[in-house]
């Protein structure tokens, strides 16, 4: 019977580890990077708290990007944006292997978009998700280490040439049913 109890017991304890918290809007510092959370409110049509999570000391983070190179550019086509989405799924993933049974059983959605410098490196990437959530800001940090560090993007055309920053929305990351 005691065995039953403490087995119990250490059951409880190892399923609370991983107890959905809500992160709160604030400046949090990983690693040496810093990290802002910034609180959305819910969508129209939920009753979710988004929330995003950025890098604060990205240079254009409160100020537009430059104007691009031309007076009349081409509009940037997604078609011309070369992101590996299946590169960056497996590197998130893989940093959130001990997490996914979780985040499948809430159905969590994870959405990124970047900031592409011309030569294809992610300057900047920006994540929404539910503010209660499995993932942590050190998750998110990880990830963004990883992407920067792993991640190169090209560009077909020349129309990426005429920006300084090129922004991309990848689609969203749906750990769960819909």
């Amino acid at each position: 019977m005691k065995k039953l109890i403490v087995l119990s017991l250490a059951i409880c304890m190892f399923s609370s580890c991983y107890a959905q918290k809500a992160i709160q809007a604030d400046l949090y510092k990983i690693n040496g990077k810093r990290f802002k959370v910034t609180d959305y409110g819910a969508a129209a049509n939920s009753d979710k708290i988004r929330i995003g999570i950025n890098n604060p000391d990205y240079k254009y983070e409160n100020v537009p990007p430059p104007l691009p190179k031309v007076e009349f550019p081409y509009p940037m086509q997604k078609k011309d944006i070369h992101l590996d989405n299946d590169k960056v799924k497996k590197i998130i993933f893989e940093v959130l292997k001990s997490k996914l049974k979780y985040l499948k059983i809430n159905s969590e959605i994870l959405s990124l978009s970047f900031s592409l410098s011309e030569n294809g490196t992610v300057l900047n990437i920006n994540y929404f998700l539910n503010q209660k959530t499995y993932i942590s800001v050190k998750d998110i940090a990880e990830i963004d280490e990883r992407i920067k560090s792993e991640i190169r993007v090209n560009f077909t055309g020349v129309d990426y040439l005429q920006y300084y920053v090129i922004n991309y929305s990848m689609p969203a990351i749906f750990f769960g049913k819909l």
